[in-house]
């Protein structure tokens, strides 16, 4: 299940640092907000590929960056969840821990 809260730890160009994520799903949909360094709160809108797994593609905007287009990768593993982003300025692993 993908549903919940989760506290994420981020690799970025200046180190790991702390995140959040929160999903949800409505029916074939993941809808959400993923709180990171550098991207402060963004929305998330996608797709439940299965019970456990989404994707998401838009356009995140970064401090110094500017706008970022990326396509995004989820798996729930009971209570871990991994997210590897790719975007127009790098790959990003995201790696969590449901709190909720």
């Amino acid at each position: 299940m993908i549903d919940g809260t989760y506290t994420l730890a981020i690799d970025t160009p200046l180190g790991r640092k702390p995140g959040t994520a929160e999903l949800r799903t409505v029916g074939d949909k993941i809808q959400g907000v993923i709180d990171a360094p550098m991207v402060g709160k963004q929305r998330l809108e996608g797709r439940a590929e299965s019970e456990d797994a989404f994707s998401a593609a838009g356009t995140l905007k970064i401090m110094l960056m500017g706008k970022v287009t990326y396509d995004l990768r989820g798996k729930v593993e009971g209570d871990s969840i991994r997210i590897t982003i790719q975007s127009s300025k790098g790959d990003f692993e995201l790696e969590g821990t449901r709190v909720r």
